[in-house]
């Protein structure tokens, strides 16, 4: 995961917030994901600008976890 902001050209394609496990604050992590234009890849930004393109059997993988479709 690369430690600098990623400037993606259009919105998000999806938007995901998880609460820490075990948090008593309330704390939320939030995750933005792009399709990647082949849409054969995902390319993830946190909240914290961290960016990451997942491989394309994880980003297969993660796509079918997390929208409940195969990707492309």
């Amino acid at each position: 995961m690369g430690n600098y902001k990623k400037d993606m050209k259009r919105a998000a394609d999806y938007r995901f917030q998880f609460p820490f496990k075990g948090s008593s604050e309330g704390k939320i992590a939030s995750y933005s994901l792009w399709l990647s234009p082949d849409g054969e890849y995902l390319e993830i930004v946190t909240d914290s600008d961290k960016y990451v393109k997942l491989t394309k059997q994880d980003s297969e993988e993660l796509y079918e976890i997390l929208i409940a479709e195969k990707l492309n």
